[in-house]
């Protein structure tokens, strides 16, 4: 392994990309990826001659695929980075070759980016290129909804991702926890009209979308929070994770029976 933190972080960063596609994980991120284009094509063969197919995806993709596709996905991927190590003691060896514990976390979140990104945006693109090429009604495609579904799926990967990697090395139970997040919160309380639903992050990802596509299920909720101020504040807000997480990794005990309850 190459010495630095530079160099141990990109190996770190490797290494959980090629064990995320290995075993049986693979096969639950082909079927998670199959799940929104399946769903624009079997509309699509239904012929329907009222249905608007392109602002239909566009409502699938901002109801379904954002709070729910894309969110167990980073669920089951981000938790299971440090807890099924912490859980089996396979921790060890990085932690004894005195990799820094920042650059632990980091390679991790980047090997996770990387390859929860190659799933979810192909899933995103064919969906909506389906329903361009097949679709028939007023929706018109555009490079403003192209660009919102891109930088939506890597704005939601990227917060998503921080918080469950957060979470997994916090809590035995982040799974559980993960989904009644998900669910209960990002999924239900994002969509009652008033202040709370900003206390949410699917909110500030259909904002930045509206900065894009300022009409159609993306944009149906105007907002203050321009598409860079969204962008940055995600940005930070992953950071801020990734942070707490080297704190939480470098306090931890790698014993199954002492790691974090």
């Amino acid at each position: 392994m190459a010495t630095g933190p530079i160099p141990r972080t990109f190996d770190v960063a490797e290494a959980t990309l090629r064990g995320t596609f290995q075993g049986n994980a693979r096969f639950g991120l082909v079927a998670a990826a199959l799940v929104y284009p399946l769903i624009v094509g079997a509309i699509a063969s239904a012929s329907l001659p009222a249905l608007d197919l392109l602002s239909a995806a566009e409502t699938l993709y901002s109801a379904l695929f954002l709070p729910v596709i894309l969110l167990l996905v980073c669920l089951v991927q981000g938790v299971s980075l440090f807890r099924t190590e912490l859980e089996e003691d396979t921790l060890l060896y990085p932690m004894k070759r005195t990799i820094p514990r920042p650059a632990i976390v980091v390679g991790k979140y980047l090997g996770f980016l990387v390859a929860t990104l190659l799933v979810l945006l192909p899933s995103a693109g064919v969906g909506l290129a389906l329903a361009a090429a097949l679709g028939h009604g007023t929706t018109q495609a555009t490079w403003g909804l192209g660009e919102a579904v891109v930088l939506l799926t890597v704005l939601g990967t990227v917060a998503y991702g921080a918080v469950f990697l957060f979470l997994g090395l916090l809590t035995r139970s982040a799974l559980v926890i993960g989904l009644i997040y998900g669910f209960l919160w990002e999924t239900f309380v994002s969509l009652i009209s008033g202040p709370i639903s900003q206390w949410t992050l699917v909110y500030y990802l259909r904002a930045a979308g509206y900065d894009l596509v300022p009409s159609g299920a993306l944009g149906g909720n105007p907002t203050q929070v321009s598409v860079l101020g969204a962008t940055g504040g995600f940005i930070v807000f992953a950071i801020a994770c990734l942070a707490g997480a080297s704190v939480l990794l470098r306090y931890a005990e790698i014993r199954p029976g002492a790691s974090p309850s």
